[in-house]
């Protein structure tokens, strides 16, 4: 069956792309309507007129003009020019006609659209705010946006065009090609290593700890693989942070533990004093030695680390809770002062210095001050590189003589017993009133 007379030319005028045809001088031989349309100009005024008057510059003119030659034409994207002077993004494909080689059937496709959809593109990927990059299937960037260059130290210059692999560590690159092609036999969006760390290398040598997502974008030029790139510094210094300080509550719960055994078993031993004293008022002190320990997991609970108790916030509650059990505020007679460093001591050491500073401040209070005598009572607290020393001295009638080696005195048995356990020089001055030191090995 033969094609109808007419047909070719028929074809030629209502074809869905601006269709032109080009004798060997490059002028205009014929024009369809879609022509008409996508430059403005009638097919009378295109007849017999150069086509460098629809091309946007004269190089690209040139090119169509000496393409009668060309067998095997390749489409060239350009630019037109409409009749109003705006540029026209076009693609065209050349064909020379059989019947007359000196001929050039030219196809012209406006990709005003297609340009506006890439331009688009580029804008949202610019504006990302993760690392965007666009790689082929050599692993050639061909897009990359700002965040890239921030995050990698490269400019978009050096990236585009070169091989992914400067962006990975020496370590990694080797398997990387077989990675890349089996994500380019099946793909599909994913994210990149599951399971496993991934770092990225800046161009000053570092590695940065990355997250990547692989989304396959098919385009004009072939399957391209998008990469969204997050740089996981912070998260991950957050999480090794966390981790550390899961682990050091789970230690220190172990040591609260252990402790409060040993604090119970401690309460038990003072029951027992209390239980043999003859004193009238050994109920009274083993409440104030209880109450000591008590107030150390107070102090401890307060601090929010859980590890060390503030020394000198310790002593001074510590001894207006002893002042208002011996001393209280309607007749007092004997002021109570505390001189402290800023000191930290972990719950081991601080609970036999409680009991050891609550002992003197209720031994002087009890001894110190016969006869509604008044006088002061102060407390110091200071450290030196690592060494600890704490003193309580009052102004008071002092010590007997010798009477800080004799035994059967409950309350100094327990401070010399408290100082062995803190491992501390324990000393008594009783010139002027009485003083007593204590100096022991603390934290730096």
């Amino acid at each position: 069956m033969e094609l109808p007379s007419g047909f070719f030319q028929e074809a030629f005028r209502v074809a869905p792309v601006g269709m032109l045809v080009i004798d060997a001088s490059g002028a205009i031989v014929e024009a369809n309507r879609q022509l008409e349309l996508l430059f403005g100009y009638s097919r009378a005024e295109l007849l017999t007129r150069p086509v460098a008057l629809l091309i946007d510059g004269l190089p690209a003119a040139h090119q169509v003009q000496s393409a009668a030659s060309l067998t095997s034409p390749e489409p060239s994207s350009l630019f037109g020019k409409h009749r109003n002077g705006r540029r026209v993004p076009v693609e065209i494909g050349l064909t020379p006609l059989q019947n007359d080689a000196t001929w050039v059937l030219a196809s012209v496709i406006d990709l005003t659209e297609r340009a506006r959809a890439n331009e688009q593109f580029r804008l949202a990927i610019e504006a990302a705010p993760n690392g965007m990059m666009l790689v082929d299937e050599k692993g050639m960037v061909v897009l990359v946006n700002a965040q890239i260059e921030q995050l990698f130290g490269y400019s978009r210059e050096e990236l585009v065009g070169s091989s992914v692999d400067r962006l990975l560590p020496e370590r990694a690159r080797q398997s990387h090609r077989g990675l890349r092609d089996g994500f380019f036999a099946h793909p599909q969006s994913r994210p990149m290593g599951a399971g496993r760390e991934l770092y990225g290398r800046h161009k000053d040598g570092r590695e940065v700890p990355v997250e990547i997502g692989l989304s396959p974008l098919h385009t004009e030029k072939g399957l391209l693989v998008l990469s969204s790139i997050v740089d996981i510094t912070e998260r991950r210094h957050s999480r090794d942070l966390l981790e550390n300080a899961l682990h050091e509550t789970e230690i220190l719960l172990k040591e609260l533990h252990h402790r409060a055994k040993n604090n119970l078993q401690l309460i038990a031993s003072l029951l027992d004093l209390a239980a043999g004293s003859p004193s009238p008022h050994a109920i009274a002190e083993c409440r104030d030695r209880i109450n000591s320990i008590a107030l150390v997991h107070e102090k401890l609970y307060q601090s929010g680390t859980l590890a060390k108790v503030e020394l000198g916030d310790y002593l001074r509650t510590l001894a207006e809770q002893v002042a208002q059990a011996w001393n209280p505020a309607e007749t007092a007679r004997v002021e109570v002062s505390v001189e402290a460093q800023d000191i930290s001591l972990p719950l081991e050491s601080a609970v036999p210095c409680g009991l050891v500073i609550n002992e003197l401040i209720t031994n002087a209070f009890k001894h110190a001050f016969p006869e509604e005598r008044g006088g002061r009572i102060v407390v110091r607290a200071t450290q030196t590189e690592r060494r600890v020393e704490l003193s309580v001295e009052d102004d008071g009638v002092g010590l007997p003589a010798g009477a800080e080696k004799r035994s059967g005195h409950i309350g100094l048995e327990l401070v010399r017993a408290l100082s062995r356990q803190l491992h501390a020089d324990l000393k008594f001055e009783t010139s002027q009133g009485t003083r007593v030191r204590l100096s022991f090995e603390g934290t730096a």
